[in-house]
């Protein structure tokens, strides 16, 4: 069963407008890209290890 928000999005052309998980919700930043050794000191070893791109909200600083 496909919810309402996934149907719309489907049956109308949303798609070029709706770009969910690109805003943060608490500073309505943009996600950009950045390095990972801009931002190494802040990560785990195990994240450091296994992953090799990064998003952040520039505004707040939280990193995905």
């Amino acid at each position: 069963m496909i919810s309402g928000v996934d149907q719309n999005t489907f049956s109308l052309p949303l798609n070029d407008f709706i770009k969910p998980l690109t805003r943060c919700t608490d500073c309505n930043c943009k996600l950009t890209e950045i390095g990972k050794h801009q931002i190494e000191n802040r990560l785990t070893s195990l994240t450091r290890k296994c992953y090799d791109k990064f998003l952040i909200y520039p505004e707040c600083g939280q990193i995905y």
